[in-house]
């Protein structure tokens, strides 16, 4: 048992204790969801590559980086079947990796439909939660990392006309406090609002509160807060986001 947060752990369960556990009990496939994943395994094995942005773009620790050098080449082309979102992903994952585009089924990931509930309340419970009465939101929903460009939106925020906020939701990673260091500099604290990960019920309430998404990501294989947006009625503005 690990937490994905706990990443050297991770890897040391899933190198070794996986591929043990494979061994004893002969399950008909192995299929890793995140990209990275055993690079031995005594049964097929399915990976779900999502990206190859960590070869491109400034987005873990040097250490994380490393690894993921390491590990995905070598998993990926011991791999009995290979699955990615998009033909964009796919063409990228391939050129960086030396893969055959035909080892792949490109699968596009779905979104769920937005529950149906009074917008009223769950809004206003976000807004009060942010401290935010009646400005109006940008929302970018993405983990705190260099290659999610956050950057932007915070020196944006000091051009803005007043009374609209820019609302950075995601999980935390170093980045993070360059972020909140960079909005202390520039004077824009009281324009923008830093949030952890949210769960779904929260995120919706995000969504609803929001008036549009802004998602400068300098480089995704997918972008499913795109879609996400959208399915809400949301204006997107996005960046190098292949959602096909």
């Amino acid at each position: 048992p690990c937490e994905d947060g706990q990443r050297v752990r991770r890897t040391l369960v899933e190198q070794a204790a996986l591929p043990a556990w494979a061994r004893a009990h002969r399950p008909a496939l192995v299929h890793s969801l995140a990209s990275i994943a055993p690079i031995r395994l005594p049964v097929p094995a399915v990976i779900t590559l999502h990206d190859v942005t960590f070869l491109r773009q400034r987005t873990f620790g040097a250490i994380t980086t490393a690894g993921l050098r390491a590990i995905v080449p070598m998993a990926a082309r011991r791999a009995d079947a290979l699955i990615t979102a998009t033909v964009a992903a796919r063409d990228e994952i391939c050129a960086a990796l030396g893969l055959a585009p035909e080892r792949f089924d490109v699968v596009p990931h779905g979104v769920d439909p937005p529950p149906a509930r009074p917008s009223r309340s769950v809004a206003g419970r976000m807004r009060e939660r942010l401290g935010v009465g009646k400005e109006r939101i940008v929302a970018c929903v993405a983990a705190k990392r260099p290659h999610k460009n956050q950057e932007v939106l915070v020196r944006a925020a000091a051009e803005l006309p007043q009374g609209i906020v820019v609302v950075l939701a995601g999980h935390p990673e170093a980045y993070d406090l360059q972020l909140r260091a960079l909005a202390r500099e520039l004077g824009v604290e009281a324009r923008v609002r830093f949030v952890d990960y949210l769960p779904d019920d929260e995120l919706e309430d995000l969504w609803r509160a929001a008036s549009c998404a802004a998602l400068p990501t300098l480089g995704e294989g997918f972008g499913l807060p795109v879609l996400e947006a959208l399915a809400r009625g949301l204006p997107v503005a996005a960046s190098d986001i292949p959602v096909l």
